[in-house]
């Protein structure tokens, strides 16, 4: 089969395998866009933070997996906090999450985390896709990002997205 690019958005997009007309549909649309939340905004050691991922302007998603990196001096993932947001069960699809702490390809901190919409049709518009819950453990500024993360059409296509990351800053005690 042969590899077909196109314009979307601004970006070249390299079909690997070939293109389906499923998936040009699914490819024409504005980018999505995913970016990371945090509540609150500044918190101070002790602190529980909620991290959520929140992806805008989506079009026929099936899976995202991806690891959300952090800094293990600043902050903590705390182990069965995490929750899966409404993005994907629209519609009341069946769902496939997990979520656990481990390590980036690249050897960083992360939570490794995947999502998968069971069956043919992908999930569309607005939402939260999931939410983390750490623990703020001392004053600094954390980075947080997604790395591997790859949004993927029900067929395992590659979709074109914009990825954010975000800074944490931990607020030193009070005296």
């Amino acid at each position: 089969m042969v590899s077909i690019g196109l314009i979307a958005a601004g970006a070249l997009v390299l079909m690997p395998g070939g293109l389906e007309l499923s998936d040009l549909r699914e490819h024409l649309g504005p980018r999505a866009e995913v970016t990371l939340a945090t509540s609150p905004s500044i918190p101070r050691p002790g602190s529980i933070v909620r991290v959520r991922v929140v992806i805008r302007n989506a079009r026929g998603v099936g899976s995202f997996p991806f690891t959300l990196t952090y800094d293990p001096g600043i902050m903590e993932f705390i182990p069965g906090s995490a929750r899966e947001g409404r993005f994907f069960r629209q519609g009341g699809a069946a769902t496939s999450f997990m979520a656990r702490a481990g390590r980036s390809r690249q050897g960083a901190t992360g939570v490794v985390v995947g999502l998968s919409r069971l069956g043919t049709s992908g999930a569309r518009g607005s939402g939260v896709v999931c939410e983390l819950s750490f623990r703020a453990l001392a004053p600094g500024t954390a980075r947080l990002g997604l790395e591997g993360a790859r949004l993927l059409s029900t067929s395992a296509t590659p979709l074109p997205a914009r990825l954010g990351a975000a800074s944490l800053r931990v607020r030193g005690a009070r005296r």
